[in-house]
């Protein structure tokens, strides 16, 4: 789900960089996280266009396109004020299922380089 090319380049190929980014990120995936758990039938788009759009610049550095481009998609829809159809209440709870299994691989990514 990740590709850490990006990442790693920015970075030199130091494992220390990446492992601090990684931590970094893991607290906001879970923010995230519950802000779109407590907004899932869509009763407030600007937290969840805030949770969103805070998310955004994280999945592409990360290389979490599928993550990103669904995030891209339901943040304009907010952002157009759309009407809370099923199908957006769908693609949130699918999101928030990319994000909680994003969330578990970075989980395993940090482990693997605390290991090194």
């Amino acid at each position: 789900m990740t590709n850490l090319s990006k990442i790693n380049e920015l970075s030199s190929y130091k494992s220390s960089f990446v492992l601090n980014l990684l931590k970094r990120y893991q607290p906001l995936i879970e923010t995230v996280l519950l802000a779109i758990h407590q907004n899932a039938d869509g009763r407030d788009l600007r937290k969840i266009y805030d949770a969103l759009h805070k998310m955004k610049p994280n999945l592409e550095l990360i290389g979490a396109t599928d993550a990103h481009q669904l995030g891209l998609l339901l943040e304009k829809q907010c952002k157009n004020d759309s009407d809370k159809t099923d199908e957006f209440v769908n693609q949130l709870k699918i999101y928030h299922e990319k994000l909680a299994l994003l969330s578990d691989e970075i989980d395993q990514l940090i482990l693997n380089l605390e290991a090194k």
